[in-house]
């Protein structure tokens, strides 16, 4: 999934009401999920929440990740590949 935003409050956040509720109901059905974004996006909140961070295996992005997001991140057990 892709996101728009991300708080450490909240998780991962979108800005399409339609579009997270449609995450929201794939990842139930997943074993794993796999966020994958830019860096700029955790520096924003979406609109909506996508899903809580203990949801989610795997975030993809750049090599501009936050130190502070990419710490809280895998303190949360998630995996961050920096590609």
């Amino acid at each position: 999934m892709g996101a728009d935003g991300f708080s450490k409050a909240s998780g991962f956040t979108g800005n399409d009401y339609m579009r997270s509720e449609t995450v929201r109901d794939m990842a139930k059905q997943a074993y794993h999920v796999i966020v994958i974004t830019e860096s700029s996006k955790f520096q924003q909140v979406g609109l909506v929440n996508l899903l809580p961070t203990h949801e989610v295996s795997y975030v993809v992005t750049d090599q501009q990740i936050p130190f502070d997001s990419e710490e809280y991140l895998q303190s949360q057990n998630v995996i961050v590949k920096k590609v």
